[in-house]
C-alpha cells in the first residue's frame, strides 16, 4: 500500500510477515512500482522460500544477521547494476 506513494528504488522484504506472505507480496510490489529492486531479508540462506522469492522477482537476498553497512552496500550495488541502468534508459 505504501509503495505507490513512497516510490522506493529498493524494498527490503522479510519473507515472514504476520499478514502477508513475502513471496506472494513480491509480484504485487513489482506491479505497483515497476523497476523497484526487491531484496529478501531472511534468516535462512538455504530455504526453498528464497528460491521461490527469486523466481517471483526478488533481485537477491540478505541474511537477517547482516550489518547496516552490508545492507547499504548490497542495495547500492543492485541499484548500479547494468540491468537496472539499462531499464532506466528505455
Amino acid at each position: 500500500a505504501l509503495t505507490p506513494r513512497l516510490q522506493p528504488d529498493v524494498v527490503l522484504l522479510d519473507l515472514e510477515m504476520p499478514d502477508v506472505d513475502g513471496v506472494e507480496a513480491i509480484p504485487l510490489l513489482l506491479a505497483a512500482r515497476p523497476g523497484v529492486e526487491v531484496l529478501v531479508f531472511t534468516a535462512y540462506d538455504t530455504d526453498e522460500r528464497v528460491l521461490g522469492a527469486v523466481r517471483a522477482g526478488a533481485r537477491g537476498y540478505l541474511l537477517k544477521g547482516a550489518s547496516a553497512d552490508e545492507i547499504a552496500s548490497r542495495a547500492s550495488c543492485w541499484l548500479r547494476s547494468p540491468r537496472r541502468t539499462a531499464g532506466r534508459r528505455r
